[in-house]
């Protein structure tokens, strides 16, 4: 718990401008994502957020349809909470491999 609330107070300038960054942008333009705005063209990100709504509200396969990379990003991010604050970040090489894994899938 120590470790957690350490990396929020470390990053909680961050945390403060990506909140804001998309109040803005969700409140005056038509997307919040900086790729469509400055190119038009979607990145490979682009459909993470609705796929993970779909997955709170346990529509599994919409989730699939709407994105297929949000299971593998779900896994990553259990497996960085599990080896960050339980484990001491004893496996964050696995962590780190398997991140990059998942970024050269979704490019």
């Amino acid at each position: 718990m120590k470790t957690l609330l350490k990396d929020i107070k470390s990053a909680r300038w961050a945390i403060i401008l990506i909140i804001a960054y998309f109040a803005f942008l969700k409140n005056y333009l038509y997307t919040i994502c900086p790729v469509v705005l400055l190119s038009g063209y979607p990145c490979p990100g682009c459909g993470m957020t609705r796929a993970m709504f779909k997955v709170l509200r346990f529509d599994f396969a919409g989730a699939w349809e709407m994105h297929p990379f949000i299971y593998p990003i779900g896994i990553l991010f259990l497996m960085f909470c599990i080896s960050r604050y339980i484990l001491n970040g004893k496996y964050m090489r696995y962590v780190k491999i398997f991140m990059i894994i998942i970024a050269v899938g979704m490019i």
